[in-house]
């Protein structure tokens, strides 16, 4: 959040949602985002539930004010210049989509001292980071909460956008997020079931051609 401070466009807002934390890393998540003006805290009633990326996201676009949505992970950092290109990029026939620099372990300082820090930058496949007329995602019924753990619903709401009607771009002209490191939980921590990530597999091939998702009011 600190890198959303020092926007040179400062008028956005940022719902963050906190999905499912619980006792005392509840109360300090909601007092650390309460610094933040932009900011609005939005829990998720989700204890026990497997982590899901599209509900968490689905939430924030329901209670979202504005027309557009960006969809960010709260391991970024953005350059000064992200909301300013974001905002110059708003077109209600498009969804615009952003890469994103991958940086080691040791990456330290402000922005412009990161890029000596780069180790990859990520391609046209990685969909996390749209740019998203909200009217447009609200017609497909939002991102597919079949979805959990991990995996598939950028890429199927992408998909699912451009079989709607929707223009999508990939934002290469600069990169203006960066990844920080973090380490790999794996998929046995998770507590993923067994061939789960498979059948995900299966239903995304299943469904390519169904446009809407998600119960009517979810």
């Amino acid at each position: 959040l600190d890198s959303l401070t020092r926007q040179t466009d400062p008028s956005f807002k940022v719902i963050f949602v906190d999905y499912g934390t619980e006792g005392v890393l509840k109360e300090e998540i909601a007092r650390l985002v309460s610094n933040y003006s932009f900011c609005k805290y939005v829990y998720s009633n989700a204890q026990y539930l497997p982590w899901n990326r599209a509900h968490a996201l689905n939430t924030a676009i329901r209670i979202s004010e504005d027309k557009f949505v960006l969809t960010a992970d709260i391991d970024l950092i953005f350059h000064p210049d992200f909301v300013a290109t974001a905002k110059s990029k708003q077109d209600e026939t498009k969804v615009v989509y952003f890469p994103m620099a991958y940086l080691s372990k040791n990456a330290i300082g402000d922005f412009s001292d990161l890029k000596q820090f780069i180790t990859s930058v990520s391609g046209k496949t990685t969909l996390g980071f749209g740019l998203i007329p909200i009217e447009a995602v609200m017609k497909v019924r939002g991102f597919d909460e079949f979805y959990s753990y991990w995996g598939h619903e950028d890429n199927d709401l992408e998909s699912r956008l451009r079989l709607n009607g929707m223009e999508i771009e990939f934002y290469d002209a600069q990169v203006l997020l960066y990844h920080q490191w973090h380490q790999k939980i794996p998929d046995s921590q998770l507590f993923i079931p067994n061939d789960w990530l498979l059948l995900q597999d299966d239903y995304l091939n299943y469904f390519r051609n169904t446009i809407i998702r998600n119960a009517s009011g979810d």
